[in-house]
C-alpha cells in the first residue's frame, strides 16, 4: 500500500512508520470499528503526521495522509449538514470547521458554514465566509447572494448590491437576485 523508504522522520525509518499506520488501518477496516472518540484523535495525530515530500508520490497514488484529510472532511462535511437541516447552527459551525482543518479549499463547507452564521446573525463571519467561498468557486452564485445578503443586514446596501449584481452576471434574468438587488439600491439612495 506504500511506497518503500529509508528516509527518517524524527529518527523513525517511514517504512517502519507506513507499515504500522497500515496495520492499524486494515485493522479497523477488518473489525468494522466505529470511529469513537479516542480512534477520532489518534486519526487526527495522525493526519498532522508530515512525511515529507515524496509521501504518496509513487504514481499518482494518494497519499495516507491525504486519504485520512479527505474522509474526515467528507465526515465533518455531513455531520455539519446534518445539524444544520435541523437548526443546530453552533453545532453545525463546529463540524464544518473541522472539516475545514482537513480540507480549507472546499467551497460548500465555507458556504453551508456562512449560512449558519448568517442564522446566528453573526454577519461578519458569514461575509468571510462567504468570499472564501467565492474564492474557491468564483462561479458559485448563492456565495454572492449569501455576501450581500449579510451585508444587507448589516445596512452596507451598496456593497451588498455589488454582490447581487455579480449573482446576476452568473444567473441573467434570475428574478430573486433581481429583487434583491433593485432592493439594495433603494435602501442604498434611502439611506
Amino acid at each position: 500500500m506504500f511506497p518503500e523508504s529509508d528516509t527518517t522522520v524524527s529518527g523513525t525509518s517511514i517504512s517502519k512508520d507506513r507499515r504500522l499506520l497500515e496495520s492499524i488501518l486494515n485493522f479497523f477496516i477488518e473489525e468494522e470499528l466505529v470511529a469513537t472518540s479516542n480512534i477520532m484523535s489518534a486519526i487526527v495525530r495522525l493526519t498532522e503526521l508530515d512525511f515529507g515530500p515524496d509521501a504518496g508520490d509513487d504514481g499518482g497514488n494518494q497519499s495516507l495522509l491525504q486519504i485520512f484529510r479527505r474522509h474526515h472532511e467528507m465526515l465533518f462535511l455531513n455531520q455539519g449538514n446534518e445539524f444544520l437541516a435541523v437548526k443546530d447552527y453552533n453545532n453545525a459551525i463546529k463540524a464544518y470547521t473541522n472539516a475545514i482543518k482537513y480540507q480549507s479549499r472546499n467551497a460548500t463547507v465555507f458556504y453551508n458554514r456562512g449560512l449558519a452564521y448568517f442564522n446566528l446573525q453573526n454577519y461578519e463571519s458569514c461575509i468571510d465566509d462567504a468570499e472564501s467561498t467565492i474564492n474557491a468557486n468564483p462561479n458559485f452564485a448563492p456565495a454572492f447572494i449569501l455576501a450581500g445578503d449579510a451585508r444587507m443586514q448589516l445596512r452596507l446596501y451598496l456593497d451588498a448590491s455589488h454582490f447581487y449584481d455579480q449573482a446576476l452576471q452568473l444567473v441573467p434574468g434570475e428574478p430573486t437576485y433581481k429583487q434583491k438587488l433593485d432592493q439594495a439600491l433603494n435602501n442604498f439612495e434611502m439611506y
